[in-house]
């Protein structure tokens, strides 16, 4: 029995090894290649972004990202719980302390308990915001477009402007998903200081590994070059004037995002055809729905997302179980951060919505290479008892 996975990558095997043998023979397979510079104009085209810096993963470029935003010792950084670890574990690299916020309908941070928390549990004072039970400084807001999910950051941001407060945004999910603004479209992780992206095996396109921070600032994107080359200031004679990072995309991995980009428009229309299938299909079902997205934006439909409630005759975990038993890879949602081990120490600001969707949600098959017959049999496990 053919298994049905999740999300797997679809690479187009043709034009993939074309670039990657021009790639390989040039012998060039490391950071700082032609095919590396090439790839962050293409996304910046893409995406809009007047810069984008390239790096080995979309953790990295969070890290820096922060960084950038004068995240340091004993500061803290608003997240929320319900978001992969990656923007946590960011948050802590750089020796600060997260505060955990809740989310939204869309499994996106809860925008208006954000606010009331900086109203409410903050003061202001030479020139920083400072939360009031901690006494700490609050240095940044780390929304995370989950699923790729845009999520509306003006009011949020009018709030952070007059509070000093920036904004990074983690869209490592939400590559291809465009807010709309009047007559034109915003790339989601250019409302704040800088947005970082993702270019995971699992993503809606992949360099293997990898990621991007994109912004419209040139001073944060050259310090982003500087600290993601290890801070050198002189090339020849390696002399660094801080600490740097190792954190550049290699030429071999832009390859295969070269390769990706050229499909980008066809998956964005493919995924938008499925998620439209799932609605369609999932919605007469008794007890089941399929997760809505913003009408806002162009969503780049990256995740599906099966919200089940209690007329339905199976509970989350049992469905799960199912369809492992079929082979058809799904997953819950990630455990909300407040609740990890790692992190229970940290402050959360009352937080319910996030416990719900993870008690109800379940990750279904979404993946550019999903078949037809795949999709009926992901049909047959809900329908039949």
């Amino acid at each position: 029995m053919d298994k049905v996975d999740l999300h797997a990558p679809d690479i187009n095997f043709k034009v993939t090894s074309k670039i990657i043998n021009k790639c390989l023979k040039s012998n060039w397979v490391s950071t700082d290649g032609n095919l590396v510079n090439e790839f962050e104009k293409r996304i910046s085209k893409f995406t809009g972004a007047k810069y984008t810096i390239a790096c080995n993963s979309g953790t990295s470029a969070l890290h820096v990202a922060l960084r950038l935003a004068g995240v340091s010792n004993e500061d803290e950084v608003i997240v929320p719980t319900l978001t992969f670890v990656a923007p946590v574990n960011s948050i802590i690299y750089n020796n600060a302390s997260p505060v955990f916020m809740d989310c939204d309908d869309h499994y996106n941070l809860d925008i208006t308990k954000t606010i009331n928390f900086l109203n409410k549990e903050t003061f202001f004072k030479n020139k920083f915001t400072f939360n009031k039970k901690t006494k700490k400084r609050i240095k940044a807001i780390l929304p995370v477009n989950v699923w790729g999910n845009a999520l509306r950051l003006d009011d949020l941001k009018f709030i952070c402007d007059q509070k000093n407060i920036k904004i990074i945004e983690d869209a490592s999910e939400a590559f291809g998903t465009f807010l709309k603004q009047k007559k034109r479209k915003i790339h989601v992780g250019l409302c704040g200081l800088a947005g970082c992206l993702s270019f995971n095996a699992n993503k809606i396109i992949t360099s293997g590994g990898g990621g991007a921070i994109i912004t419209n600032n040139k001073k944060v994107a050259m310090k982003a070059l500087f600290l993601t080359k290890q801070a050198k200031e002189n090339s020849v004679e390696y002399i660094h004037s801080e600490i740097g990072y190792n954190y550049r995309l290699t030429n071999l991995s832009a390859a295969l995002g070269m390769s990706e980009l050229g499909q980008i428009k066809e998956r964005l229309l493919n995924k938008k055809k499925l998620y439209e299938i799932y609605k369609k299909k999932i919605s007469p079902i008794k007890g089941l729905k399929v997760a809505d997205v913003p009408n806002f934006a162009n969503n780049n439909y990256w995740m599906n997302l099966l919200i089940i409630n209690n007329k339905y005759h199976l509970n989350k975990k049992s469905l799960i179980k199912k369809f492992l038993k079929k082979k058809i890879l799904v997953r819950p949602v990630w455990k909300p951060n407040h609740l990890q081990k790692p992190f229970l120490k940290y402050q959360r600001y009352k937080i319910s919505k996030a416990n719900k969707l993870y008690k109800t949600s379940i990750c279904i098959p979404s993946g550019p290479t999903i078949k037809n017959n795949q999709i009926k049999k992901i049909f047959d496990v809900l329908i039949n008892k």
